[in-house]
């Protein structure tokens, strides 16, 4: 089987995802090893690879990583089902499968303008009401810009948080700002995306910037 490599090393997010997938489209039956150089970046690889349908392999070496996808003639792309979207809602309930299609999007560590206590006191009061409507929970929670520190360890909303993964809440945060915030990985809830995920996600959803 021929082997391509193209090399992805010092690119921003998302452009490792999306030089692989525009390489994989133009591919037959070749392999293809998409280098990169850290962690997010091998994660939203390997989530590409498997939402394709394609096997993967991954070799680390120091400050690189080779994810290397096997592209097969049998390989299909595979759409999970609503339940599987959204496994808080049933095909009973049509009412819940439309609830769900909504994403929340928190841009910092509080809600509104405001002293930064009471704009962290406005989120965790919001997170706590939508937990006690499981009804009517939203798909997502994406978090950007400081946000994304509200998913580790010591955030005070991380019970929330871990709450609502609970319930079936999918908690994406942005790969660019936990880099920039020198998160250690893995997080204390939820997952590393990158932009091309979570533009496409915003672009099927309704969105609720907070």
């Amino acid at each position: 089987m021929a082997s391509i490599i193209i090399d992805n090393r010092g690119l921003p997010c998302p452009q490792p995802v999306i030089n692989t997938q525009k390489a994989l489209a133009v591919l037959e039956q070749e392999e293809l090893t998409s280098l990169v150089d850290n962690l997010p970046a091998k994660e939203n690889l390997i989530r590409l690879a498997t939402s394709l349908g394609y096997s993967y392999s991954v070799r680390e070496d120091p400050d690189l990583f080779a994810v290397t996808i096997s592209k097969s003639v049998n390989a299909t792309l595979t759409l999970p089902s609503e339940p599987e979207l959204f496994p808080h809602a049933t095909t009973d309930d049509q009412n819940l499968v439309v609830a769900t299609r909504r994403l929340i999007l928190i841009t910092g560590t509080g809600w509104a303008q405001g002293p930064p206590e009471l704009s962290q006191a406005l989120l965790k009061s919001l997170l706590y009401t939508i937990i006690q409507e499981p009804t009517d929970l939203p798909a997502y929670l994406v978090l950007l810009n400081s946000g994304v520190t509200l998913l580790t360890a010591v955030s005070p909303l991380l019970p929330s948080l871990q709450t609502l993964a609970s319930l079936g809440v999918e908690i994406l945060a942005c790969g660019i700002c936990t880099n920039y915030y020198h998160i250690d990985l893995p997080l204390a809830v939820g997952r590393v995306s990158n932009m091309y995920e979570i533009y496409g996600l915003l672009s099927k959803h309704t969105v609720l910037t907070i």
